[in-house]
């Protein structure tokens, strides 16, 4: 989990959904129909001035003091105050979920040229001399045209880091076959990253405080993963549970609810 150095946060009088996040969709989606990101009635709302103030406030606090009430009230005031309560913030995630969805499509979706095209690809890799890291390169690079913006640069590291966990934890794993339930736990994994890195950029700033001993900030990251992480895993729990018998045209529908009921944690402010 990491910052732009040069990063101050998103500033109020501005849309809380940028507006090249449409198009980074549109490039993830590619020829997939399925894949429909909605969140809300979309309608173009300036976010209010110093909306990430208390947020930073209080994640500051937590980097000092390590209280966990600290952190939540932390990611409460960011969802609330900050991304403007919890269908706008599901919305600002709608890259991640476009990739999601985009990712089980490729990995374990109905056949198509394209699904052909990257199993295919995917099968030469396997067969000849390759790292994990050239592995996880071309199913980043199938899910992810470019990188045209933080938010996409940001996504693709999620999705590397994510595949990186898989791959550490199943060395063995058939990456051309993999089981959907490992599917499902990838993108947990990569939803939950995607997450943290959203909430770093925007409020994280603090970490680049040299104020703040430098174990102390590995030992408070890695419980902010650990938290986010519980929860997504929880809300992807309960949305497939009540979504049992959908098809895999309604993945990104799964993802974006779990997207929802996650912020939705977050801004009551418990588990």
């Amino acid at each position: 989990m990491g910052t732009s150095s040069s990063s101050k946060g998103p500033k109020g009088g501005v849309s809380f959904d940028p507006p090249w996040l449409d198009s980074i969709v549109s490039s993830i989606s590619g020829a997939t129909d399925a894949i429909d990101t909605t969140v809300g009635s979309g309608e173009v709302v300036l976010a209010p001035s110093n909306r990430f103030t208390e947020a930073r406030r209080n994640l500051s606090a937590y980097m000092r003091n390590g209280r966990a009430e600290s952190l939540r009230r932390a990611i409460r005031s960011y969802v609330r105050n900050g991304l403007g309560g919890t269908s706008r913030a599901a919305s600002r995630m709608k890259v991640a979920t476009a990739a999601g969805a985009r990712t089980f499509l490729l990995l374990s979706g109905t056949e198509s040229t394209e699904r052909n095209q990257f199993k295919e690809k995917l099968a030469a890799l396997l067969n000849s001399e390759h790292t994990t890291e050239d592995v996880i390169s071309v199913i980043v690079n199938f899910v992810f045209s470019s990188i045209g913006s933080v938010d996409e640069e940001s996504c693709r590291n999620a999705m590397a880091e994510a595949l990186s966990d898989l791959l550490l934890e199943k060395p063995d794993v058939d990456i051309v076959n993999l089981p959907e339930k490992d599917i499902w736990w990838l993108l947990e994994l990569f939803l939950g990253k995607a997450i943290v890195k959203q909430v770093t950029f925007d409020i994280g700033q603090v970490l680049e405080s040299d104020a703040i001993n430098i174990d102390d900030k590995i030992l408070r990251l890695e419980e902010i993963d650990r938290f986010v992480q519980s929860v997504v895993s929880v809300s992807f729990q309960k949305v497939r549970e009540k979504n049992a018998d959908l098809s895999q045209n309604d993945i990104a529908g799964i993802i974006r609810d779990a997207v929802v009921l996650t912020f939705k944690v977050f801004g009551d402010g418990n588990e």
